[in-house]
């Protein structure tokens, strides 16, 4: 009897212990979803406040935005607090820079058969710049240029088109660019006389730009960089917004390549 009554006693202790270990496990589990649950819900919330701080900071005119660049401080703009109906605090802090206004490359992304633009105004009179591209994957691009300087009632553009090393298209009659400053493929473009804009396209592929300053020049401002860091509990998320300067969509190359007041596209 002594013996049943003992095994009895070692089954029950043997199933307690059982159920607790199950118990233990299904809690672990449990609360390691309610963890992943909570922090997703705290990433999506600071990436939330964080878009929320770019989206009304962009609202600002770009002249605001420089002087807070320039004096180092931008206050409440730069600092947004929002609390949740469940009492969380999510908040967002700003930092402004400059895009170019440097002496260090600046680079440019172009897709395919697409212009962009850098402003040279400001930029040093009688001073070049020269434009540099590593090869991409697939076909090597080539490259044109149009360098718009002078004043008001006399402006002029000159052109510049050239191929990569190794481009199969020789036959579009560019020259062909030659290796610089570190990059597969560089071409200079002559100083003049009041800078204004250097237009750039693409052709054959996407590539990315980068445009070097002669020494002792900088390149001016393209734009501002807005970075937002938003923040929720322990969970931050990071975004960065470029506020670039106005320019002129693709189709305004053909103005430029015009030649005639009166008949479109004569050249």
């Amino acid at each position: 009897m002594s013996d049943e009554k003992g095994q009895t006693l070692v089954i029950i202790v043997f199933l307690a212990v059982i159920s607790l270990l199950l118990g233990v496990s299904i809690s672990l589990r449990y609360i390691t979803n309610v963890r992943n649950i909570t922090q997703s819900d705290s990433s999506s919330r600071a990436l939330a406040v964080a878009e929320a701080a770019v989206e009304r900071i962009l609202l600002l005119p770009t002249e605001t935005l420089e002087n807070y660049i320039n004096s180092g401080n931008c206050g409440s703009d730069c600092y947004l607090l929002i609390t949740g109906s469940d009492g969380v605090n999510a908040e967002a802090n700003i930092t402004l820079s400059y895009l170019g206004n440097s002496s260090g490359d600046f680079n440019l992304f172009l897709k395919r058969d697409n212009s962009g633009e850098v402003s040279l105004n400001g930029y040093p009179d009688n001073t070049g710049v020269t434009v540099c591209w590593n090869n991409p994957g697939g076909d090597v691009p080539s490259v044109t240029a149009l360098y718009v300087y002078g004043t008001v009632g006399s402006y002029n553009a000159d052109a510049y088109s050239y191929n990569s090393l190794g481009s199969t298209h020789a036959d579009n009659g560019f020259s062909e660019a030659s290796a610089q400053f570190g990059y597969q493929n560089c071409f200079n473009v002559a100083g003049k006389v009041s800078p204004g804009i250097l237009r750039l396209k693409s052709f054959y592929n996407d590539v990315t730009l980068s445009i070097v300053a002669s020494s002792g020049a900088t390149i001016p401002s393209q734009g501002i960089l807005i970075t937002s860091e938003g923040t929720v509990s322990e969970q931050v998320r990071k975004i960065e917004v470029t506020k670039t300067l106005y320019h002129m969509p693709t189709q305004f190359d053909y103005v430029i390549y015009q030649k005639s007041t009166t008949d479109a596209l004569s050249n």
